[in-house]
């Protein structure tokens, strides 16, 4: 005979779990927060100014050429944010999608290395550990930056979180999205799951 479902057991523990994860997701972005359009960001801002006022800014001879940000998808969506909500809300918007979409690429990462408990303190050590490192601090990831970067590492975060789960068919999906976003070596994730 079935036993019936406390549904209002399992309600608890869906709200418990989501407001754990934005507990998590916040210190995630207080770890990380947004300086304003820096580094590589420039360029790229730039680039998405020069696409959008083509007689003007699309005359610089530095953003007249594209580089690689031309082989991608990216300067297409930064150029869009830009274009509705200006250089700095814009620059800011993409910085936070691609810090979410991050953050839950880890999330799904985490969900099938590890359970219970395991899991929680897996995620919370990714969110305040320092994302720079090396000297001078010059290599981080998950940088809140309007730059394709942490968009290409969420991906291959997805894909790898895919393969661990072994639907490595479906793993194509994010690492094909990982080389529309950043053009050099597309395929880093697909050595996760090919040994």
């Amino acid at each position: 005979m079935n036993e019936p479902v406390d549904r209002p057991a399992i309600a608890r523990a869906v709200v418990h779990c989501a407001l754990g994860a934005l507990g998590v997701l916040a210190l995630f972005l207080l770890v990380r927060p947004y300086s304003g359009i820096l580094h590589d960001a420039r360029l790229y801002v730039g680039y998405a100014l020069a696409s959008l006022h083509p007689a003007s800014l699309g005359q610089d001879m530095v953003l007249a050429e594209k580089g690689q940000s031309g082989f991608t998808v990216f300067p297409a969506l930064l150029a869009f944010a830009v274009e509705a909500l200006g250089s700095s809300l814009g620059a800011k918007l993409v910085t936070f999608a691609a810090l979410i979409l991050w953050f839950g690429a880890a999330a799904a990462l985490m969900a099938n290395l590890a359970q219970g408990r395991t899991r929680w303190i897996m995620l919370i050590f990714v969110a305040v550990l320092p994302a720079q490192y090396a000297a001078y601090e010059v290599f981080g990831y998950a940088e809140p930056l309007a730059v394709p970067r942490p968009f290409a590492e969420a991906f291959v975060l997805l894909a790898m979180a895919l393969l661990a789960s072994g639907r490595k068919i479906a793993a194509l999906v994010p690492i094909a999205s990982r080389s529309c976003s950043i053009p050099s070596s597309p395929w880093p994730g697909a050595r996760f799951g090919s040994g």
